[in-house]
């Protein structure tokens, strides 16, 4: 089926707000691991490294 038809419109719409919204969830899920980097890189405390390695390993998963 042509995605360009209009018939299938509806359904060409779903499918790329379901595109994007994936999209969306890795970016939000590689800022959350970008800011956990930059806080490990950024802490001069042990105690602080600590918390922000903890930070990145579950951002990281």
């Amino acid at each position: 089926m042509n995605p360009w038809s209009p018939l299938c419109n509806n359904w060409s719409a779903e499918a790329n707000l379901a595109a994007a919204e994936a999209t969306l969830a890795d970016l939000e899920a590689d800022m959350d691991l970008a800011f956990a980097r930059a806080a490990v890189v950024r802490i001069p405390s042990d105690a602080a490294r600590a918390d922000a390695d903890a930070a990145f390993a579950a951002a990281a998963g």
